[in-house]
């Protein structure tokens, strides 16, 4: 059988390549290719053969030869008649119980964060009824901080000083305002004495006040050259969105006719740059630009009948938009302009459920008019349209003044439409409700644009603000290193609003129970929030690893099959539930598969936590107690600390030669993000080994997860055999190592050094593609070795759960992947004794992969084009043939995929 399976995948991926060579000139040269798929079950079929080449007979001699390499080289038998020869025991699934685990480890940690967060506040609004009686005003510039004061810490990969808060603060502050930030340091020095991965904590005030903990010059970050005015961006929109949580749909009107000049018309753009940075997910926006007629942002249709949601891609494509406004030929069309904006409002308004959302258009403009009686004309617009909805549209209007120019009658118009002075100018009220005010500010530099913006919003319903906890979705930290999350509260005084406190929290951390779900029982995790957005899902690249800003997307995206858009409402509207949904795939063949998704609110978080299970089974089985004994002790791969007197290389690694190694990923430990965060020392890893090797019991765990130690018992069977093969294996100067990998993040290597503790097994292309074609041996393109040898290629195939009977299908569980790395000569020497053929000058044979990147070619070897190549195609390297290969459908297909973290889309081949 196993044999079979094999033909069946390389009968896929060899290719004879027959090149018919005549004196005629090169370019008129006739080529003859000759390919063949070959199913498991046609192997009595009648025989193709070119050139009195079998290719059939030729591929499955090549299988063969493949299928020994894994079975000696590997020691593939040895370890699957290790773990049939193992004892197991039967583990019920509960999916409840899972799920409320899973659930109430996440709270824990929310929690400790939440607390920190509520004495902050508690101590701000404390600190500031002391203010009244004796003022509380010193102050310590973050720009100006002494550098003695401030060493480097890996936390922050920033320079610092737990022992400060200082400040960033706008120049126009009176001397008596209030700054708690020398009196809050004691509390934030407490917050991270409990909990140590607490990243940054702050007090930003509603007069633009910022006290940021630990204290840091930003001297290396992306705002350094900005520090005097940092207060102005620094963390504003949550400071915003905190205390003006309800949703905002907010139309951006930026003029840009003639009657500006250049000066003002950049003046313009950097106000509607601002407001649209002070927006957070939950608003709807959109961006106008206005001259003789309404310039829309080109992207989607969408985007010209209503308000979009603030995410991460539309600010991106609407700060685009607005650096694109050049300056027009004619004025503007005031008329038009509120028209349009009354329209995209009613159109997002009609949308949205809630009667009590309120809407602001913003103008930004000279306010120059073409006529006495064009304000009158404006006037009545808004009124009409303002009625029609009941007043809850709000005007604020933005002057872009120059010194020098007179701006009076500019001034009143645009102070009338912020007032909706319907009544200057004889305009008729059509509502009883009554009018809600915006503002109205004349501005000639954009040093305090943000915080204006934050003034504006305080034309909404303020008495929505209390002492709910705002969340921001994930973004990556600006200052230091890593994806964070926010968690705020607005501080009071009689109902005032002093400002709010917040922290930001590693996401690493709040989601490693998530991000590390076990992966052994065919399930996996996610967490959206109220509106949907996924805040980590399998799709995304781990928090730890992340080098870029991921785009926040919708959990509908990545859980794309029919019949989840119901369940995703019931998700949003139930606190908890459990629904099936049947999963219909139309690939290359029709299957169904019956999942269940279940899932839980997190307490007063707005997140929600949901496992998709995949395996209706009930029950899996587990190794029992494994005792193995072993002449050798576990060598733990860090042997840079542990035996630093005497060392030898393996190519240009640290290696150790007497046994294998021993890695543990951070799947392996209870509390991933700790492993990750911290330094790995000698007594650390004497505790794990001390514990892996106990067969009494008595050592205590020291963080792993439970059953690493039968995980590392069961592997341990296969590490003389490995010593074995290095010595007197035939194949020993083209194999470079040999590994096994669990599910749980336990590695063997031989030889093997140290490893990067981010590296995790299970997310590698040999892993992967295992796990995907189960029971078949897999071939990866070639890539460059980390150690130094080269360009390699991994052959790999799983390790499926033991049975007495040693009588294994390809729907066995795998619970391990065992492979090995050779050189990227080696597949083609392979090729070449496998298949003789080769060897002759009118014949090209190579090999490929099932998206068609070439694993073997003469020309990737060096021999022809004097270089290595990595992850070469078949679509590059033989053209003619590619392009007789997809005129067959039947073989090949084209396919696409999505990348959402960053919007990119790719398109594949699939053979």
């Amino acid at each position: 059988m196993a044999i079979k399976q094999a033909l069946f995948i390389f009968a896929q991926i060899v290719f004879l390549t027959s090149v018919l060579c005549s004196n005629a000139p090169k370019s008129h040269r006739k080529m003859g290719f000759s390919f063949k798929k070959v199913p498991m079950e046609s192997h009595t079929s009648k025989r193709k053969t070119i050139q009195g080449v079998d290719l059939r007979h030729e591929a499955r001699k090549f299988t063969l030869n493949l299928q020994h390499l894994s079975n000696s080289e590997m020691g593939l038998s040895t370890i699957q008649d290790a773990f049939d020869s193992l004892k197991y025991s039967a583990k019920n699934i509960d999916k409840e119980e899972y799920l409320d685990q899973l659930t109430s480890h996440i709270q824990q940690k929310l929690q400790i964060y939440l607390d920190a967060v509520s004495k902050n506040k508690k101590m701000v609004e404390y600190l500031y009824n002391e203010h009244l009686k004796k003022p509380i005003t010193k102050s310590l510039d973050c720009c100006m901080l002494n550098h003695t004061v401030i060493r480097y810490d890996s936390q922050y990969n920033l320079t610092i000083s737990r022992d400060l808060t200082c400040d960033l603060a706008p120049s126009f502050l009176p001397q008596t305002y209030f700054n708690p930030g020398r009196n809050l340091t004691q509390t934030f020095y407490k917050n991270v004495q409990h909990e140590p991965k607490l990243k940054w904590q702050y007090f930003i005030s509603s007069d633009g006040l910022h006290n940021e903990y630990p204290a840091h010059d930003f001297g290396s970050t992306p705002w350094h050259r900005s520090c005097p005015i940092l207060y102005d961006t620094r963390n504003r929109d949550l400071y915003i969105s905190t205390v003006t949580p309800q949703r905002k749909h907010v139309v951006i009107l930026v003029d840009h006719g003639y009657s500006l000049t250049y000066k003002q018309l950049h003046l313009a753009k950097s106000i509607a740059q601002h407001i649209l940075a002070s927006l957070s997910q939950n608003d709807r926006v959109s961006v106008l630009g206005i001259s003789n007629y309404v310039q829309y942002l080109d992207k989607a249709k969408c985007l010209i009948d209503q308000l979009v949601p603030v995410t991460l891609e539309a600010k991106h494509y609407f700060s685009q938009f607005i650096d694109s406004l050049t300056k027009q030929q004619e004025a503007a069309n005031h008329t038009l302009a509120f028209t349009r904006a009354f329209e995209l409002i009613e159109s997002s308004l009609a949308l949205n459920l809630s009667l009590h959302d309120e809407a602001m258009i913003i103008y930004i403009s000279r306010g120059l008019l073409s006529s006495l009686t064009e304000a009158p004309n404006v006037l009545d617009t808004i009124s009409l349209h303002n009625a029609a909805m009941a007043h809850r549209v709000i005007i604020s209007s933005y002057a872009v003044i120059e010194e020098g120019r007179p701006i009076l009658y500019e001034k009143s118009f645009l102070e009338a439409l912020a007032e909706q002075n319907f009544a200057k100018h004889h305009v008729p009220v059509r509502h009883s409700n009554p009018v809600k005010r915006g503002h109205f500010l004349a501005v000639n530099s954009s040093n305090i644009l943000s915080l204006t913006a934050g003034m504006f919003y305080k034309s909404f319903n303020m008495s929505t603000a209390s002492n709910k906890t705002h969340f921001s979705l994930p973004y990556i930290d600006p200052n230091g290193q890593g994806l964070i999350m926010s968690i705020t509260q607005a501080c009071f005084h009689d109902n005032d609003v002093l400002g709010i406190v917040g922290v930001d929290i590693p996401v690493a951390d709040l989601v490693q129970d998530v991000t590390y779900f076990e992966q052994d029982i065919s399930a996996y995790a996610f967490i959206i929030d109220a509106q949907g957005y996924a805040v980590m899902h399998p799709s995304f690249t781990r928090p730890s690893l992340l080098a870029f800003q991921p785009m926040h997307t919708d959990i509908i995206l990545l859980e794309n099959n029919p019949g989840f858009q119901d369940i995703k409402k019931q998700m949003l509207r139930d606190r908890s539930g459990a629904r099936p949904l049947l999963i219909i795939h139309n690939d290359t063949v029709r299957t169904m598969a019956h999942v269940v998704y279940s899932w839980q609110s997190l307490g007063d978080s707005p997140h929600i936590v949901c496992i998709k299970w995949t395996n209706q089974n009930e029950r899996i089985r587990e190794i029992k107690s494994t005792k193995v004994k072993r002449k050798e002790n576990i060598v733990y791969h860090r042997i840079d600390v542990m035996f630093k007197s005497s060392h030898c290389k393996h190519i240009k690694q640290l290696a150790s030669a007497e046994s294998p190694v021993l890695f543990l990923a951070a799947t392996a430990f209870v509390q991933p993000f700790d492993y990750l965060s911290q330094v790995e020392t000698k007594r650390m890893i004497q505790a794990y080994v001390a514990y892996l090797s106990d067969g009494t019991g008595y050592i205590a765990n020291p963080g792993l997860q439970e059953g690493i130690r039968n995980d590392v018992a069961a592997l341990g069977i296969i590490d003389n055999k490995w010593v074995e093969l290095a010595k007197n294996s035939e194949m020993k100067d083209y194999i470079v190592r040999r590994y096994i990998a669990t599910p749980s993040g336990v590695m063997k290597t031989y030889p093997g050094g140290p490893v990067n503790k981010a590296f995790d097994p299970t997310s590698r292309p040999w892993y992967v593609r295992a796990m995907r074609f189960k029971g078949h041996v897999t071939i990866t393109s070639p890539y460059l070795d980390i150690a130094g040898a080269g360009f390699i290629v991994s052959i790999s195939r799983t390790i499926n759960e033991g049975k007495s009977s040693k009588q294994h299908s390809w729907n066995d569980r795998p619970v391990a992947v065992m492979g090995i790395d050779v050189r990227v000569e080696f597949m083609y020497k392979l090729l070449l004794d496998s298949m003789p053929v080769c060897r002759h000058t009118h014949i090209r044979c190579f090999i490929l992969d099932n998206e068609g990147y070439l694993i073997a070619h003469p020309t990737i070897l060096g021999l022809q084009s004097g270089k290595h190549i990595e992850r070469a195609h078949i679509t590059i390297k033989e053209t003619l043939v590619s392009n007789d290969i997809l005129r067959h459908t039947h073989f090949v297909q084209k396919r696409m995929c999505n990348s959402y973290s960053d919007r990119k889309i790719q398109r594949y081949y699939f053979f």
